[in-house]
C-alpha cells in the first residue's frame, strides 16, 4: 500500500555530503501552498468522523521517521535493530498511524477495532477506504507536471535502490553460504529478516495496520500487550543478534550492510530525503529541463521557483 509521497534517507555513493532533496522540498512546499496537504487531511478526518471514529491525518503523516542516515542510525541492516521492542515495531513511525492513534485505537472494542480499520483502509467495497477517498480528492489540485516530477524522481530513485541491493558479484551467496547463511542475494536476506520479526511481533497480536489486509468483517485486531514492550523479550533479542552476525558476515563478503540498508530505506519511505551532492545535481538538473512546466505553478502558489535550483 503506498499512500504517503515515497522519501526516504539515503546515503548512496562514496560523497558523503548531503542535503535535503530539492525535488522533495519542491513537492512539499507546493502540496501545502496549494491547499492540497489541507484537502487532503479534512477530507479523511471527516470521512473517519462521518463513521463516528476520530482521526487525525496530519499527525498520521507528521509522525515519520526524521530522516537520519541509515548507516549512521542503525547497527546491522537495520531491520530489527532500528527498534528496542517488539511493541516499538508494532505501533513504529512507518505504520500510518500516530502514536496519539494508537492509543486511541486500543481504547475501541474489539468489533469497533475492525471497523475502524476497514474504513480507514477498505471502505465497503475494497476501494474507497478513508484514505483512498482522501488522496483521490486530492488528485484534483495536483498539475500533471507535478506528477511527471515525481514519477522521474522516484524511478531514479528506485533504480539507485535496486542497484545498491543487488549482487556486486556472483561470489556474494557462496561467500555467505562458506559462513553459514543461504542466500542467494541481499534483497532475499532483507525478505528473511522481515518474516522473522513479522513473526516475533505476530506473538504478541496483530498490529492496528495488519487488518487492513482482512475482508473479513469479524476480524478482529487484538490491543497490544505491554509485554510486547520488554526490551527483554529472548526471541526479540535473539534475532537481533543474528541480523549483525549475518550483517558481519555480508560485510566480509563484499556487501556493505550500510549501501543494502540505503537501498531498503528508499523503498520503505520515510522521512525526508537526504541526498549527495550528485544526486542533488541530478534532482535540480530535471527541476531545470520541467522549468517551463514547473516555474509557472511555483509562482501560482507564491512560490519562488529558483530557489529551488540553489
Amino acid at each position: 500500500m503506498a499512500l504517503a509521497v515515497l522519501t526516504a534517507a539515503c546515503s548512496a555513493g562514496a560523497d558523503e555530503t548531503t542535503s535535503a532533496s530539492p525535488v522533495d522540498r519542491f513537492i512539499d512546499d507546493y502540496s501545502a501552498a496549494s491547499g492540497y496537504d489541507d484537502l487532503v487531511a479534512r477530507t479523511a478526518d471527516e470521512c473517519m468522523a462521518a463513521a463516528g471514529f476520530r482521526y487525525d491525518f496530519a499527525a498520521a503523516r507528521d509522525s515519520g521517521p526524521t530522516g537520519e542516515t541509515p548507516s549512521t542510525t542503525f547497527p546491522g541492516f537495520g531491520m530489527s535493530t532500528r527498534y528496542e521492542s517488539p511493541g516499538e515495531y508494532l505501533t513504529g513511525p512507518e505504520r500510518f498511524v500516530s502514536a496519539a492513534e494508537v492509543d486511541y485505537f486500543v481504547t475501541l472494542d474489539p468489533v469497533q477495532q475492525a471497523r475502524y480499520l476497514r474504513r480507514l483502509y477498505i471502505g465497503a467495497t475494497g476501494l474507497d477506504g478513508c484514505l483512498s477517498l482522501a488522496f483521490e480528492a486530492g488528485f484534483e489540485l495536483r498539475p500533471a507536471a507535478l506528477d511527471q516530477l515525481q514519477e522521474k524522481v522516484l524511478a531514479s530513485r528506485l533504480d539507485a535502490a535496486g542497484e545498491l541491493a543487488a549482487t556486486p558479484s556472483g561470489n556474494w551467496p557462496s561467500c555467505m553460504a562458506d559462513k553459514g547463511f543461504d542466500y542467494g542475494s541481499p534483497d532475499d536476506l532483507l525478505t528473511d529478516l522481515g518474516k522473522r520479526l513479522d513473526g516475533i511481533a505476530g506473538r504478541f497480536g496483530e498490529s492496528p495496520l495488519a487488518a487492513l489486509i482482512q475482508q473479513d468483517p469479524n476480524y478482529r485486531a487484538d490491543p497490544i500487550p505491554e509485554e510486547a514492550y520488554d526490551t527483554a523479550y529472548p526471541p526479540f533479542l535473539a534475532l537481533q543478534e543474528y541480523e549483525l552476525r549475518v550483517a558481519e558476515a555480508s560485510a566480509a563478503c563484499g556487501v556493505d550492510p550500510a549501501e543494502v540498508q540505503a537501498g531498503a530505506e528508499t523503498l520503505r519511505g520515510g522521512g525526508p530525503l537526504m541526498v549527495t551532492r550528485e544526486e542533488k545535481e541530478s534532482e535540480v538538473a530535471l527541476l531545470r529541463d520541467m522549468a517551463s512546466q514547473l516555474r509557472p505553478l511555483a509562482e501560482s502558489v507564491g512560490l519562488d521557483f529558483d530557489t529551488y535550483l540553489d
